[in-house]
């Protein structure tokens, strides 16, 4: 049985959190996974209202290419959390990097969830903490996660790589 592989955006593909500190000037560490932490008094949702220029200005993570040159052109599923108001800037930089070549679905972690645990042939490749059990989940290793044990840990483009040659 052939396994499909979705995608979360942020910490995975799109580097977001860099962006966004170094737009607002905030120091490394606040922000790096935890949406409710806070800076002068804000989390990153109240932060992004004064200029959500940093949502399509992000670069891509380090991993983008691979995934591009692993999928052949295809378009790529991406299951990722958004707040509604940063949708249209989500797109624009999807269709900066990607042109086109993807499928977006805003869930939840708790609906993202869900949806592995309904489709058993399904790998998740995330960077979330947050999750009840990670064995379909492809864990991109960050700092923020390290006390998950994960199905995978992806450390490397290389690793990336030779897990997309195993399982597409």
């Amino acid at each position: 049985m052939k396994k499909h592989i979705v995608w979360d955006l942020d910490g995975v593909i799109r580097d977001l959190f860099k962006s966004f500190r170094e737009r607002f000037n905030i120091p490394d560490g606040i922000y790096g996974y935890n949406s409710t932490d806070l800076f002068l008094g804000k989390t990153i949702y109240e932060w992004a209202k004064e200029d959500y220029s940093f949502i399509y200005k992000s670069e891509p993570t380090e991993y983008l290419d691979t995934i591009k040159e692993c999928t052949n052109g295809s378009k790529i599923e991406i299951w990722s959390h958004q707040p509604d108001d940063w949708v249209k800037y989500t797109k624009k930089w999807l269709n900066t990097y990607l042109k086109g070549k993807y499928k977006i679905k805003y869930l939840t972690p708790e609906e993202k969830y869900r949806k592995l645990k309904d489709n058993p042939n399904y790998f998740l490749v995330e960077d979330s903490p947050r999750f009840p059990e990670y064995n379909r989940i492809v864990l991109i290793d960050r700092e923020y996660n390290q006390d998950v044990k994960p199905f995978i840990r992806i450390k490397s483009k290389e690793e990336l790589k030779r897990f997309l040659e195993r399982y597409k």
